[in-house]
């Protein structure tokens, strides 16, 4: 028993130490990435269109967490347990009522902010210029909250190289590529809300297909009763909906600083800012590295009641 708990430990530390090593890789490209579409931005059409842009990006990003309602985590989780104990039904039907709710709540909250974008442009961040981005914007909420559905999807099936390629490398290849091509022939269109919009829209549609591919089982009919459905909602949503204020404060106080900058200050202000925060923002690198995979991992083990593995893996 002792062998076999060790085991588990030995295996579960080992697949972290890699995951953590695809992470790293991922995290280091799409930093350089990201850098470099910043740079662009900056450089070619300066500070002011750069901070509308940021604002633009942190509105959007509020606007995401509000529509899944505290559910990112809770697929993450119970597909975890489900996959553990083999419940492969538990899992399709999971996958339905999550891409059912989240969607919906997606299309109400992204109409909200097509519809608010006149009033936050021009009464809270006095800003006309910013009304444009975030109507356009508003049409990637559904877009961004699907494609992390299948993100995490793959992250609750451990799929963590595939998870890192996508979010970390994929979507910023399409960003920087498109700025890059728009601004170089001169295109007649903004060439930050387009490649903006391309990079996630590309994204979402890749990390789509790709689960379709790989992980045929979730797009099959569940055959549960629905007594069972009637009991996972209940798991799921018990569980997420408290995560729901978790996950708002946390975009809150995450946004806070160019929220206030572009309410007090002006977008000009956010854009310099922003050029800098970044840089600190690399302090988190480190426990990134290893979070992709861990909740995932040690759910399925918890689930599996080896507990002392939960213990150990932990520490």
């Amino acid at each position: 028993m002792k062998g076999t708990t060790n085991n588990e430990i030995s295996a579960s530390l080992n697949l972290l130490a890699k995951s953590s090593l695809i992470v790293f890789g991922g995290v280091l490209f799409s930093k350089i990435f990201t850098y470099l579409y910043r740079v662009i931005i900056a450089r070619s059409l300066g500070p002011q269109e750069y901070g509308i842009f940021s604002l633009a990006a942190v509105i959007l990003g509020l606007f995401i967490s509000l529509s899944f309602i505290g559910t990112s985590e809770g697929i993450i989780m119970h597909t975890s347990i489900y996959r553990a104990v083999n419940k492969i039904n538990r899992i399709k039907y999971l996958y339905k009522l999550s891409i059912r709710i989240i969607f919906t709540f997606s299309i109400i909250f992204g109409a909200i902010m097509f519809l608010s974008s006149g009033y936050l442009a021009t009464n809270i961040f006095n800003s006309p210029a910013l009304i444009t981005y975030l109507k356009i914007f508003s049409f990637l909420v559904p877009i961004s909250v699907i494609s992390i559905i299948y993100l995490n999807f793959l992250r609750a099936y451990e799929k963590i190289k595939e998870f890192s390629f996508v979010f970390n490398i994929l979507q910023n290849i399409f960003k920087l590529g498109t700025l890059i091509f728009i601004i170089l022939l001169g295109i007649k269109i903004n060439p930050v809300i387009t490649s903006y919009f391309a990079g996630i829209l590309l994204m979402g549609i890749f990390v789509y297909y790709y689960c379709r591919m790989k992980i045929p089982e979730l797009f099959g009919k569940d055959n549960l009763k629905e007594n069972e459905r009637k009991n996972i909602r209940l798991a799921f949503f018990s569980y997420s909906w408290p995560l729901f204020f978790s996950g708002l404060f946390y975009s809150i106080f995450y946004w806070i600083d160019s929220l206030s900058l572009g309410y007090l200050k002006g977008v000009t202000e956010v854009g310099f800012y922003n050029a800098a925060a970044p840089i600190a923002l690399l302090l988190m690198l480190t426990p990134d590295l290893f979070m992709q995979l861990f909740l995932p991992l040690i759910t399925g083990i918890n689930s599996r009641k080896r507990f002392k593995v939960v213990e150990q893996v932990s520490k």
